[in-house]
């Protein structure tokens, strides 16, 4: 049966295989066969498309066409930490599970990797920008725990709390009102192309204190290895630098 689905590429074969791994709105984790090049071209990792594909009766998905919707900037030049958020989505997803909320985050996070830099252009103390890296220790800032004073840093924390809580993992009574206020608010959110929205999700990224920084950041390691294949995760040396 042919059928249009939505997707983000969540995991990228090694050289030769036609097999991706895809996360899509409609039937959750799936691996996808692309057989031609020019359509292999539009499936980097983190990309959202949209494929015409064949379905067939043993949850097969093979490309027939493909068109590009959206994928990380080149020019962003900290993508550690939503490809984070794909790794999570990767290992935690079950396949051929329904996942339209993870989508859904996904999807919104890909909107805030592009605008968020830029709300927070003009932070930091004495009014200066905020570092480049946004993982990586400066200088002037020893480390995520520096950088946590920043509402950029407090954003993109809260949203790997908010992907943990989809799968089922509650976090410290502290966390739980922010968490779940982000979450409403990714939930209600068309886009997050509005400087308006863009400030109510660091008003309540916010409400995480510097203080609860050691706390926050042992429930995100906690929930990262209850998976049996953590060893396997590429992404934790880049967000968590204080591993």
């Amino acid at each position: 049966m042919q059928e249009i689905i939505h997707g983000v590429i969540v995991k990228m074969p090694l050289s030769g295989s036609p097999k991706i791994c895809m996360l899509t709105h409609e039937y959750g984790k799936i691996p996808l066969m692309v057989f031609k090049h020019h359509q292999r071209v539009r499936m980097g990792l983190g990309n959202f498309v949209r494929s015409v594909v064949l379905h067939d009766q043993h949850n097969s998905f093979i490309v027939q066409s493909v068109e590009l919707l959206a994928q990380p900037s080149l020019s962003y030049n900290d993508l550690g930490w939503f490809h984070h958020l794909l790794e999570i989505s990767y290992f935690f997803c079950p396949m051929h599970q329904p996942a339209g909320e993870v989508y859904v985050v996904l999807e919104k996070c890909l909107q805030l990797l592009h605008r968020l830099p830029s709300l927070f252009s003009q932070e930091g103390n004495n009014g200066n920008s905020l570092p480049d890296k946004l993982f990586v220790a400066s200088s002037h800032d020893p480390g995520p725990l520096g950088l946590w004073t920043h509402g950029l840093t407090r954003v993109q924390y809260c949203l790997i709390g908010c992907l943990f809580m989809l799968f089922g993992f509650y976090p410290p009574a502290r966390f739980v009102n922010t968490l779940n206020t982000v979450n409403r608010l990714l939930a209600m959110t068309i886009d997050f192309t509005s400087h308006q929205n863009l400030e109510l999700l660091t008003c309540s990224a916010a409400m995480l204190q510097q203080d609860d920084f050691v706390q926050y950041h042992a429930w995100l390691l906690a929930c990262l290895n209850t998976h049996p294949r953590i060893s396997g995760f590429k992404t934790l040396s880049f967000v968590y630098k204080t591993i």
